[in-house]
Order: structure tokens, then C-alpha cells, then sequence
């Protein structure tokens, strides 16, 4: 055998004398009964998953998220990565609340700063930023219980507030800065 071969390009023969073939290639052959070719392929697929030899892919069910953030250029770049699921959008306080206590998301995206003039602020502003959404989640207990969580603002330092007040409460959070979430996501929820 010449190279890696995928699985869908092998041939198992249905006939007494079974053998697995790649374009005319003989592979290798056995005496086997019609079950015995299932089987054999199975283990070959096994055997190159564990050699890491296999690309072993899973088709997933579309996911409903949610994305609490002031900038439209930021939508666009979650509705590409999220292109299939079901993706709500706010731009403030009062609409993540109003989202969050009438729907239940696979995963929250929560950003700090959601006005211009929290960017570069070293005022805090809790009511008007994520950190309201932190603390609002963190009073009820019921709301997205299943969710996960990911704070991804430029902001460290609202950052690990909104951190802290969700694991406080209890919720698996994490912080992941903007420019490292396309990989996140990626790894969490390939499609």
C-alpha cells in the first residue's frame, strides 16, 4: 500500500473471498463471510482514528447564540462563524435582558464596553456595560444555567470583573481576548 488511503476511497468486496481494494490496488484479502467485510472495515477505521491517520468528522446540530455587543462589524464577524445557527444580537443592557430571560442559548458571547466612550474610560460604568449583564446573571440563577460562557472584550480589566462576578455565581466563564476567539470557537464548535 502506497500512502494513506481515506475510507471512502476503499472498496470492500461482498464476495466469499473478501479484500480491500483502492483503484484496482489490492490492499490486502481474506475468506470471509458477507458480516466479516463490515467488521474488518470497521476495525481499518478504528486502527487509522487511533493512528491518527483518520479524519473523523461529525456533523453537528445548528446551536442558538447569543452575542451581546455595540459594534455591527462584530455581528458580521459571529454571523460568519455561526453561519447555520441561530445567532440574537444586542447593542445594550436592556435588550441582553430582555434576550436572556426569554431564550435559552448553547453559548453567550458578552463584550465590556458598549459605547464609544467606555473604550477608553477608566471610569467604571457598570450599568451601561457587560458587567451589568454579569452581575444580572449572577442574580438569577435559573437563566442560562446550561450556557457557555465567553467574555471577549479588548478590556482585560472589565474583563475579569465580568469573570469573577459570573463564577461567583456559580457559571463556568471564560475570558478570551477578541483577536484569540476565532480559534476558540473553532475548537468549541467546529462545523
Amino acid at each position: 500500500m502506497t500512502g494513506y488511503r481515506t475510507p471512502k476511497e476503499l472498496h470492500i468486496s461482498q464476495d466469499p473471498l473478501c479484500y480491500i481494494a483502492h483503484e484496482n490496488e489490492l490492499i490486502f484479502f481474506w475468506v470471509c463471510d458477507h458480516t466479516d467485510g463490515r467488521r474488518v472495515m470497521e476495525w481499518w477505521n478504528s486502527l487509522l482514528a487511533k493512528l491518527g491517520l483518520a479524519k473523523i468528522t461529525a456533523e453537528r446540530s445548528p446551536i442558538r447564540v447569543f452575542l451581546l455587543d455595540d459594534d455591527p462589524r462584530r455581528h458580521n464577524w459571529f454571523a460568519t462563524r455561526f453561519k447555520g445557527d441561530q445567532i440574537d444580537f444586542a447593542h445594550n443592557v436592556p435588550q441582553a435582558q430582555e434576550l436572556l430571560s426569554t431564550n435559552s442559548y448553547d453559548a453567550i458571547f458578552l463584550d465590556h464596553d458598549l459605547h464609544p466612550e467606555h473604550y477608553e474610560s477608566s471610569i467604571p460604568d457598570d450599568e451601561r456595560t457587560g458587567y451589568a449583564i454579569a452581575t444580572w446573571l449572577g442574580s438569577h440563577p435559573e437563566l442560562q444555567r446550561a450556557s457557555t460562557i465567553f467574555v471577549h472584550t479588548r478590556n482585560a480589566d472589565g474583563a475579569m470583573r465580568m469573570i469573577e462576578e459570573l463564577r461567583r455565581s456559580g457559571r463556568a466563564a471564560e475570558y478570551v481576548p477578541f483577536p484569540l476567539l476565532a480559534e476558540r470557537i473553532k475548537r468549541y464548535w467546529q462545523r
